[in-house]
């Protein structure tokens, strides 16, 4: 059912067409609410996947990857982390 674009162009053209997003999660308000500072998340969050379902105590749980782009650096040194962390 995907609309033909072909014909059109430019964001106005295109933006009638766009799909809305809508938020899925918010993974710094999540891993903050299990004891993580929110300082030490990465702010570079760039893909999503679902993994496997395993079982945890004989209960399944679901499992989602997050990819995280630290443009290849073994410690990171910023406002949050003056010393540096890896």
């Amino acid at each position: 059912s995907a609309q033909d674009v072909s014909n059109t162009s430019g964001q106005a053209g295109l933006a009638p067409y766009a799909v809305k997003k809508a938020l899925f999660l918010d993974v710094v308000a999540q891993l903050s609410a299990h004891g993580y500072n929110a300082n030490d998340i990465p702010a570079k969050l760039e893909g999503l996947a679902f993994g496997p379902d395993v079982m945890v105590g004989g209960v399944k749980k679901h499992t989602l990857f997050i990819a995280n782009d630290n443009d290849f650096l073994g410690t990171v040194t910023d406002t949050n982390h003056p010393a540096g962390i890896a």
